[in-house]
């Protein structure tokens, strides 16, 4: 299938997922010449995980800001629209003052009862190789004064290095400097306010093969006092996602998380590979940097202008949720949050929220994939319960399946490039599938300004999923139905 993808159009326009106006009620009727090639069965009376603690985003103080109050108002309806249940806020922690923005997230955060991991870069924390005590323990004092006075309680652990399994990380790919960090940061919340109140969460360590699982073994043996919260970053490459094949990779992290212990993916991303598609998509990302000047050379997606990038993280959130997982955060929220090279933009972002004022008025239109996530936000939701779900068939299509307060949603996602898919859900415990709004995400869909909503395609009214659900997607295309 050939990629005319044009960066000018996608930036120009935005997706609506479904249709204006109420969608009509019907029945599905069951096709005994249906012929499907992919079949789904959902067993309810098995879980793969409990209370999930949800899906959400990066969100981190703007480097390239200040947010004007206007822009602010816009992100907390995008925010509103997306419903993220789990953030992740990363910065320099041993400030002396914290920055507006940083309260203005937070302030969020708290008000809409999400989940926040929250913690540092890591740089303030190591000096000449050993650990920095004085600035953990303002740290520790800024955080304290966050949760204790601000009210801020919405943070639940806090990350003390990014990525510390990593050559570029301050710790230098070193677990007992990484470890030495960690003890000295949970030794000093003992000291405080926060005893009791804030765990750790790691290893936070970037991934790329099933050879490093030694550090969630040796922090489940070694670092236990001081760590709740299992955490990972994922950024593989297409076609090891597309097929299958990591899902391997995710189970043999997850296998090392005790359990009474919940793994959560801190940041997770694509970085398509040489590879991928024959070499294309290193290609057309070369290209589109080149033709953008605010670009990172070493550090952008330039693919969050495409609708397949929505269906390739639905793809790998999928394959998480069924090897354990209970939460996902998609970097990253927002182009202008961070620079890299000096005045280049890291572009990761739903958007980039100062575009009329720095970067082009088209750049802060919301791109195509912020559907996709919304939906996965919304209906794979904080306390559900994941199903277990086996899906037999074309590989390229995965689902999952939850249930939360006795509504129960499946998702299903075909990343095929050209092929539609037959599939037919089966499960005995689905008595009273009812009402059920059907969602979907392709890049066939009617392109319309940003002001659209998250509206269902149609509701179903009944269906009988022990005599089986069929239906068609196509390619490149999430379903999400759901009760909730």
């Amino acid at each position: 299938m050939t990629r005319n993808f044009i960066l000018a159009t996608l930036l120009l326009t935005s997706i609506l997922v479904g249709c204006y106006g109420k969608p009509s009620a019907q029945e599905i009727a069951y096709d005994p010449n249906f012929n499907a090639g992919t079949i789904v069965n959902i067993n309810t009376h098995q879980f793969v995980s409990k209370g999930y603690i949800g899906n959400g985003v990066q969100w981190d103080p703007y480097e390239a800001g200040p947010i004007g109050e206007s822009d602010w108002t816009k992100l907390y309806q995008r925010l509103d629209r997306m419903q993220p249940a789990l953030i992740r806020v990363m910065l320099g922690t041993a400030y002396d003052e914290p920055k507006s923005d940083l309260l203005k997230i937070l302030d969020y955060c708290q008000s809409r009862g999400v989940y926040v991991l929250f913690g540092d870069w890591g740089g303030s924390f190591v000096k000449d190789g050993a650990v920095n005590i004085a600035n953990i323990s303002k740290s520790v004092k800024n955080v304290e004064m966050l949760i204790c006075d601000n009210g801020y309680d919405c943070i639940k652990e806090f990350i003390v290095v990014n990525e510390p399994n990593g050559s570029w990380s301050a710790t230098n790919c070193s677990f007992e400097l990484w470890s030495d960090v960690v003890k000295a940061f949970g030794s000093s919340i003992d000291q405080t306010r926060l005893a009791g109140k804030l765990k750790i969460a790691g290893p936070d360590a970037a991934v790329w093969n099933d050879r490093e699982t030694w550090w969630i073994t040796r922090e489940k043996n070694e670092l236990a006092q001081y760590t709740s919260l299992y955490n990972m970053h994922y950024y593989p490459g297409k076609e090891f996602v597309n097929s299958g094949e990591f899902s391997k990779m995710a189970r043999a992290y997850a296998a090392e998380v005790p359990s009474d212990s919940k793994i959560v993916l801190g940041e997770v991303g694509f970085k398509y590979t040489a590879e991928d598609g024959g070499g294309w998509y290193r290609e057309e990302a070369a290209r589109r940097i080149a033709a953008d000047p605010y670009a990172s050379e070493a550090d952008s997606q330039m693919f969050v202008f495409d609708y397949f990038y929505g269906t390739d993280m639905a793809d790998i959130t999928f394959q998480v949720i069924n090897a354990g997982y209970s939460g996902c955060v998609a970097w990253m929220l927002d182009d202008a949050m961070h620079f890299k090279e000096r005045d280049k933009l890291k572009i990761w972002g739903f958007w980039n929220i100062l575009g009329e004022e720095k970067y082009g008025a088209a750049k802060e239109k919301i791109r195509p994939w912020f559907y996709a996530w919304a939906l996965v936000c919304r209906y794979i939701p904080d306390g559900c319960d994941i199903y277990t779900v086996k899906t037999i068939g074309n590989p390229f299509v995965k689902s999952v399946s939850c249930v939360k307060d006795g509504k129960r949603t499946i998702a299903l996602v075909n990343v095929s490039r050209d092929k539609s898919e037959k599939c037919e859900i089966i499960s005995d415990g689905f008595d009273g599938f009812s009402n059920v709004k059907k969602f979907v995400y392709n890049s066939g869909l009617e392109v319309v300004a940003e002001k659209d909503k998250l509206n269902p395609e149609e509701i179903i009214s009944s269906t009988d999923l022990k005599q089986g659900l069929q239906l068609e997607i196509g390619p490149e295309t999430m379903i999400v139905l759901s009760e909730m």
